[in-house]
């Protein structure tokens, strides 16, 4: 907490320290609104870089290579997707109910 409020306070000499400057003209503010000119360009071009940035984006942005998708391979995937399979491995028949079933598989 301490360390906030000495934060603070040199944020705070600081601005007093810039605001005393302009008023005595060592700073120069030519439009007058205690912003010294060289902070208000500064915020200028950090703002057209910021523009900039927002462009790249779209002039980075592919459009997608690789293997287009085909009836083919769809037809293939649903086929597939029917099979009861665990784990690759085909399902042994069995009449069981699942995990913790009490009936004993009657075929081997």
């Amino acid at each position: 907490m301490a360390d906030l409020l000495v934060l603070l306070a040199f944020i705070g000499v600081v601005v007093g320290v810039v605001v005393f400057l302009t008023k005595k003209g060592k700073i120069k503010d030519s439009d007058g609104d205690l912003i010294p000119d060289v902070v208000e360009k500064a915020a200028e071009a950090v703002k057209d870089v910021v523009e900039d940035a927002a462009d790249i984006p779209a002039k980075v942005v592919k459009k997608a290579t690789g293997r287009k998708k085909t009836s083919a391979t769809t037809e293939k995937k649903a086929t597939t997707a029917k099979k009861t399979t665990t784990r690759g491995r085909p399902k042994k028949g069995s009449t069981g109910g699942g995990k913790g079933s009490t009936e004993l598989d009657t075929k081997i």
